[in-house]
């Protein structure tokens, strides 16, 4: 959070804001928050807020889905794109 600010200065509040978030909650918890936040670039108050509250911190990651890449003509590669 703070190097996403112009001046770290600025993100103090926001660190300060999701320290008092995780006043009531296991340590453990509060890692899996941090965790899924970073994973999907959610780096504010309200996104660690909203992962809270939806308990979002306990579902599997999108990452972590195995499985073969499904292959179909409609579907294009990453490398259409480039």
């Amino acid at each position: 959070m703070l190097v996403r600010r112009p001046h770290p200065e600025q993100g103090f509040r926001t660190c300060v804001g999701v320290l008092r978030l995780f006043r009531g909650i296991e340590a453990v918890r509060a890692e899996a928050v941090c965790g899924r936040a970073i994973e999907i670039g959610a780096l504010s108050y309200q996104s660690v807020v909203s992962i809270l509250k939806h308990r979002l911190d306990r579902r599997a990651s999108p990452q972590a889905a195995d499985g073969t890449p499904i292959l179909h003509d409609n579907i294009r590669g990453s490398g259409y794109f480039h």
